[in-house]
């Protein structure tokens, strides 16, 4: 039974983790990757802290959450990789993680290839100036199904190389909604069936258009994924129920849409997070649509006017000969040639970029004068005569400036009631699991920081997050930083959000968010004025097992001191951000405003005796918070 869809790699869901890990397989390369170095690899990636399993033991858990570069000693690895499984576990999963670089071209390293190999795109994706939106771009725009790799088995009906089919789907239809990407963009097998894509997506709209109100869209929205899924994998439910009786078909034809529909969001979310990437495909945030970047326009239209999303003829005249061209292929970062390479197309995203540094800021050159005063040298000089590198690097350093002043308009933009209120409505989308949310993750992280902004109290706020020239971001923070540092006169606030709500939230976040905040405050005891620093912890819930542990932290503490972190449900946080939109409509928000209500929350700590008592106190606290500065904002 062929495959009816396509995914990337979803064992690493961000990007931008990949360069670590293939360093780390880089230290294999030449040796066999036979069962013996798939274990030895999954071992090196979990002792550098790239990948932390889930354990059952706080001892282990507080040393997979050590920011620090020394790997794990020997003998607690073996604790923790038993976590994984047995020998033919661990091989799997090193196999698992190893995958991801075979698929983008990255590396080979599977048993049948033989010894591990670093090809030419992987060393440059290691190399220290890399570009990695680039270096991604290039190794998407090759990926094909089918391609002669084994992996490739069950995709052999399969025709297209999916970036770029998935370029030629949003451009004729000007994007997507998550939904309509979840449910489209995997299932599309063949570019020769994109006119009737784009025909379905079309219907699919009119119709949900058609529905009265939000609760029947809704309605027809699952109705609809629920009909998708049945007949696109008819065949593989087919299969499962065959001689079940009538009771079990219905269970497991209920569990069968159940579960490809969640798959189906995974792969979306997965691919979402690859193909923003490159830079050629953006989430637009005001519409929640996944559609073509606006500044990369030249570039996607040369991209799909050169290739049409088919897959291409790997040749060869056997199966070896095939296979070792196609690895050849794969791993150049010379092939494809990018279509806008050219000193033509080059020229012209340059003059695309100059015309809108000059409307960005017309009027305002003398708020940032030395980016005015390099674009008067820049706009003086005859582009057509400047070399191709030479117009790489200018287009680099334009992209650069355009990113600084995106910034500061973004600071200005937020601070308005409409904006503020806008970006406290979608954290309320966040809140109530909107399934057009484009990736929940990234947008907590985002819509917390620009909410952080908006009060408009800070000295600085610096996310951690990697953003693109528009200063939107291209992918959750790194690991082993905090997600956003908020500057204030008189503190420090460290925020950690995480749309993590089961069982496992405090693995992930528990010890990390704690130590996230002494490194901060190691810093700060290095100012001339240190000043106090405090923690938030953003999620949909809080589990029981993450307030306990915060409340421990904070009263007994860890190595490296004491650490306050209050742990906010996001309902919570949304309530102290219409709060002070109240304060906004009537008067400014004043300096101290949210350190008077960490205070409050963390000196209501001491009075209890566990962090379950001391969060049923958050509702009080809060009302009387509100009372307070809403008595205050009215006096004004």
């Amino acid at each position: 039974m062929g495959k009816k869809n396509w995914s990337i790699n979803v064992t690493t869901r961000n990007p931008s983790r990949l360069r670590d890990i293939l360093r780390v397989l880089s230290e294999l390369e030449g040796r066999q990757f036979d069962e013996g170095l798939q274990v030895e690899f999954i071992r090196r990636v979990v002792g550098r802290r790239l990948y932390r399993p889930t354990v059952d033991d706080d001892g282990l858990t507080e040393e997979l959450n050590r920011v620090t570069d020394e790997p794990i000693e020997e003998r607690t690895l073996d604790r923790i990789v038993g976590y994984i499984g047995d020998s033919d576990r661990q091989a799997l999963r090193g196999r698992t993680w190893a995958g991801i670089f075979n698929t983008l071209g990255f590396a080979t390293a599977s048993e049948s290839r033989g010894e591990v190999v670093i090809t030419k795109a992987g060393r440059a994706l290691l190399a220290e100036d890399a570009d990695e939106s680039e270096i991604f771009l290039r190794q998407l725009m090759k990926w094909q199904l089918a391609n002669p790799s084994p992996t490739s088995r069950g995709f052999s009906d399969f025709n297209l190389v999916p970036f770029v089919a998935t370029l030629h789907l949003l451009s004729r239809l000007k994007g997507l909604s998550r939904t309509e990407f979840d449910l489209f963009v995997p299932t599309l097998t063949d570019i020769k069936n994109l006119d009737s894509w784009v025909e379905s997506v079309k219907l699919f709209r009119r119709n949900l258009s058609s529905q009265p109100n939000t609760r029947k869209k809704a309605e027809f929205t699952r109705e609809f994924a629920r009909r998708f899924v049945l007949k696109t994998y008819r065949e593989e439910l087919k299969a499962e129920i065959a001689g079940e009786s009538s009771q079990n078909k219905s269970e497991i034809r209920k569990d069968f849409i159940r579960r490809k529909t969640s798959n189906l969001r995974d792969y979306g979310d997965t691919i979402i997070r690859y193909f923003t990437y490159t830079g050629i495909v953006s989430v637009h945030a005001r519409g929640r649509r996944i559609g073509l970047s606006p500044s990369r326009t030249i570039e996607a239209e040369r991209i799909m006017q050169t290739f049409d999303g088919a897959s291409r003829v790997v040749p060869g005249r056997s199966k070896t000969e095939k296979l070792n061209n196609w690895y050849k292929y794969l791993g150049s970062i010379s092939e494809p040639a990018l279509p806008f390479d050219s000193a033509d197309s080059l020229t012209k995203i340059a003059e695309g970029l100059i015309q809108g540094l000059k409307v960005l800021i017309a009027g305002k050159e003398t708020d940032w004068p030395r980016i005015a005063e390099e674009l008067t040298l820049v706009q003086a000089r005859d582009l057509k005569k400047i070399g191709v590198a030479d117009l790489k690097s200018m287009i680099r350093t334009l992209r650069d400036q355009k990113r600084e002043i995106m910034a500061t308009l973004e600071k200005e933009r937020v601070k308005s009631v409409p904006e503020f209120s806008r970006i406290i409505e979608t954290l309320r989308s966040i809140e109530e699991g909107d399934p057009d949310i484009p990736d929940a993750s990234l947008w907590l992280e985002w819509y917390t920081c620009l909410a952080l902004k908006s009060i408009n109290d800070e000295e600085k706020i610096e996310p951690n997050y990697p953003v693109d020239e528009n200063n939107m971001p291209r992918s959750v923070a790194v690991a082993g930083k905090p997600d956003i540092e908020a500057y204030y006169d008189e503190f420090v606030l460290v925020s950690e959000v995480t749309m993590n709500r089961g069982k496992d939230q405090w693995v992930q976040e528990g010890i990390p968010v704690p130590r996230h905040i002494l490194d901060v405050i190691r810093r700060e005891g290095y100012a001339r004025n240190p000043r106090p620093t405090f923690g938030i912890f953003i999620a949909p819930s809080v589990h029981y097992d993450t307030r306990n542990m915060f409340f421990y932290f904070a009263q007994v503490g860890l190595e490296g001191g004491k650490a306050t972190v209050i742990p906010f449900t996001l309902g919570q946080f949304i309530q102290v951000l219409e709060t002070l939109l109240q304060v906004r409509k009537k008067a400014e928000i004043t300096r101290g405003m949210l350190l008077e209500l960490v205070r409050l929350l963390d000196s209501a700590r001491d009075k209890c005796g566990n962090g379950g008592d001391w969060v049923k106190g958050f509702p009080s606290l809060f009302n009387a918070w509100q009372e307070t500065i809403l008595s205050e904002a009215s006096s004004q």
